[in-house]
């Protein structure tokens, strides 16, 4: 707890410090609340922290769980029983369990709910819901009946969504030889907890299949998986299954970069950037300068390599992401919103620190910037330069702590020159002038 707090015997005391030292008691995970008690003495003022610590768990019990036991769960949740609760171990562990079942193919399976029940013993709750089909859907069969194509289906209503049932699906249609594509598009259903799988067919011609997950902003993650196989039953057809994460302009891909636009790049530090090492690293980047040069443009051409290369991405203006999660706190469902947020590989925010935020908007923002500290990497787009985002935070504390943590690991990409918007202009070909 000492290491935690700055306040030293014998310094100036200041609000500033004490309320950075609040701050960072409760960010240590151990503590429901702390306060402050200042005593004046003779030689100067007594600083006492008063704390809340957090419940000795003594039981961890799960609900919801029908494909992964309980032991595994909690294996995964890495929690130790008998002991005070660290609310950051908990976060962590709830991450581990979604990994879990996402590596096992059920990609929607969330910790929805957490819970602590004091009977005695103290037991923490962790509901899960692992995801279900609701109805499957067809769109596309002409000539070929319902029941050709649901023969042998693995994903059924009712069941539980499994992303690799679902390529195996897809590789069953296509093996039927009557369909040119076949495209998967998984809408939300009527609950937060199913989905509803469309799967759109083109008879005829070739074999080819794709494989694209799709949702709303209610409903959150896109993309988890790529498959391919350029010889489909030795007959020189190609099935591509492909997720990709929402939200990435498909035309901002750096082979379309235009490299006569007059704008001014450090060439080494952009290589340097797709080769990707800053991800392997958990590092940051901040693209920066004037309006219209290309900022948006190289950071969603980063994350299409980054897609590319097999890592989880998310793409957000940084104004809707704060409204989203602001709207998240009138269902409770703000904390699976900032799951979503911290468990993708990199987090494109775009128009950072534009607008002046408010208390509630600058401590989510706080939250994000620190808990994907070193765990995941970000790339922003702004304006302004870093030296001035502390200006548009509500907490200049907060401000200071969450800045200086993205600053003193993030590369400085800084874009000058001409508007590159011109260039993505459309434009009457000279073929359609004749």
């Amino acid at each position: 707890m000492r290491d935690s707090i700055g306040v030293r015997v014998g310094e100036l005391l200041s609000d500033e410090r004490l309320r950075a030292d609040v701050a960072a008691l409760i960010a240590t995970g151990w503590f429901a609340d702390a306060n402050i008690r200042v005593e004046p003495t003779r030689e100067g003022v007594r600083v006492a922290f008063i704390v809340v610590e957090n419940p000795i768990v003594n039981q961890i019990v799960f609900e919801g769980n029908t494909v992964i036991p309980s032991a595994d769960l909690e294996r995964a949740l890495n929690l130790p029983t008998g002991q005070v609760l660290n609310i950051l171990r908990l976060r962590d562990g709830t991450r581990a369990i979604e990994k879990l079942y996402e590596e096992r193919g059920y990609v929607l399976a969330r910790v929805v709910d957490l819970g602590i029940t004091s009977n005695g013993d103290v037991r923490l709750r962790l509901r899960i819901s692992e995801g279900r089909v609701e109805a499957v859907e067809y769109k596309g069969l002409n000539k070929t009946k319902r029941f050709v194509v649901d023969r042998g289906a693995i994903v059924r209503p009712q069941g539980l969504f499994n992303v690799n049932d679902l390529n195996r699906d897809l590789q069953r249609l296509v093996a039927l030889d009557l369909f040119e594509n076949v495209q998967a598009r998984p809408r939300p259903g009527s609950t937060p907890e199913q989905v509803i799988v469309e799967i759109e067919v083109k008879e005829n011609r070739t074999q080819q299949a794709r494989f694209g997950l799709g949702y709303s902003d209610q409903a959150g993650i896109v993309g988890l998986v790529e498959y391919s196989e350029k010889n489909w039953k030795g007959r020189h057809q190609s099935i591509t299954l492909r997720v990709e994460r929402a939200r990435l302009d498909p035309a901002m891909r750096l082979e379309a970069w235009d490299a006569t636009a007059k704008v001014t790049v450090d060439r080494a530090l952009l290589n340097e950037l797709t080769s990707l090492r800053f991800l392997d690293t958990h590092a940051h980047v901040a693209i920066v300068g004037p309006v219209g040069v290309g900022k948006t443009f190289l950071a969603h051409a980063l994350g299409h390599i980054a897609c590319r290369r097999g890592a989880s991405v998310l793409a957000l203006r940084t104004d809707h992401m704060l409204k989203t999660l602001k709207h998240a706190r009138l269902d409770n469902s703000a904390e699976a919103e900032l799951r979503k947020l911290l468990a993708v590989d990199l987090l494109v925010l775009d128009d950072f620190a534009i607008d002046v935020l408010d208390p509630l908007e600058s401590r989510d923002l706080y939250e994000i910037l620190t808990e994907r500290h070193r765990a995941g990497s970000i790339i922003v787009t702004s304006n302004r330069g870093p030296d001035e985002w502390l200006a548009t935070f509500a907490d200049p504390v907060r401000a200071q702590s969450a800045i200086d943590r993205f600053t003193s690991n993030a590369y400085d990409l800084v874009i000058e020159g001409e508007s590159y918007r011109g260039r993505l202009k459309p434009r009457l070909s000279a073929e359609a002038r004749r």
